[in-house]
Order: C-alpha cells, then sequence, then structure tokens
C-alpha cells in the first residue's frame, strides 16, 4: 500500500496533463503561424497582416494558462514578454526583407536580451525552473529562427523543390 501512495502521489492529473498538451500546442501554433507569416510577407500574399494577427494572440492564451498555475501577475508579465518577442519578430522580417542588416542585427540584439529577461522571470516563479536552461531552449528557438529567416529570404524557389 505505501509503494501504491507513493506511486500516485508522482502521477499527475489529467487536468494538469490538458494543461501541458495546451502549451506545447500553442508553441507549435506560434511555429506553424510564424512560418507562414514569413512566407506570405516574402511571397507577398495578402494575408500576412491576417496571420500576424493570429499570433499576436498567442501570448494571452499562453497568460490563460500561466493564469491557472502562476496566478494573474504571472500571466501579465508572460502576455507582456511574448507579446514583445512576437512585435520584435515581426520588425526583424520586415527589416530582413528590406535589407537592412544593421536594424536586424539590433532587433537581434533586442530579442536576446528579452529572452534573458523571460528566461530571469520563469525561474523566478518557479524554484523547479533553471534559468540557464529556458535560456539554453529560448536561444536554440532563435538560432533556428534566424536560420530560417534567412534561408527563405536567400534561397532560390527553383532549387527549394528539389530538396
Amino acid at each position: 500500500m505505501i509503494c501504491k501512495n507513493r506511486l500516485q502521489e508522482n502521477l499527475i492529473t489529467y487536468g494538469q496533463m490538458n494543461i501541458i498538451f495546451q502549451a506545447r500546442n500553442l508553441w507549435r501554433e506560434f511555429v506553424i503561424w510564424s512560418r507562414v507569416y514569413l512566407i506570405s510577407r516574402v511571397a507577398g500574399i495578402g494575408i500576412a497582416e491576417d496571420v500576424f494577427n493570429r499570433i499576436y494572440r498567442i501570448p494571452m492564451e499562453f497568460g490563460d494558462i500561466t493564469r491557472l498555475i502562476f496566478g494573474n501577475q504571472a500571466a501579465e508579465v508572460t502576455v507582456q514578454q511574448l507579446s514583445v518577442t512576437v512585435a520584435l519578430f515581426r520588425e526583424l522580417v520586415d527589416t530582413m526583407i528590406a535589407g537592412n542588416n544593421e536594424a536586424a542585427s539590433v532587433l537581434v540584439q533586442d530579442l536576446y536580451k528579452n529572452a534573458d529577461e523571460r528566461a530571469a522571470y520563469l525561474a523566478s516563479i518557479n524554484p523547479f525552473w533553471d534559468e540557464t536552461q529556458w535560456k539554453y531552449l529560448i536561444y536554440t528557438f532563435y538560432s533556428y529562427s534566424f536560420q530560417e529567416i534567412t534561408s527563405i529570404l536567400t534561397s532560390d524557389p527553383r532549387n527549394t523543390q528539389n530538396k
């Protein structure tokens, strides 16, 4: 009986699993919609603004999840920080499309500063979260995002079909 109770203490509830699932889906949506935004901007397709509006709602949805676990203040900070991230990414795409490498470099620095603030905040609200690990995760995401933006902006559409 003791082993059974110990085992049950380590299990998560269906509600907790649903929250994890929702957060993972939101992050997936953020990545997918960001790619759609980038492609629509580069290709000049008229849906870019609608796509950006969808992306811009994602921080609010993350805030709702954060509110369930950490409360209103943490949700507000999360929404604010993620909204800044979304806005900076939009500016970065615009400056890179315009070929303004100097402005793009400044925006990349701003994104990393935002990442540092997000990592520090996340580590401060949960003692089981490590700031260094959060920085690594966010930096890795940014690195892949920057590579994707550069790849799409510099690729020859005739060559991408063969890959």
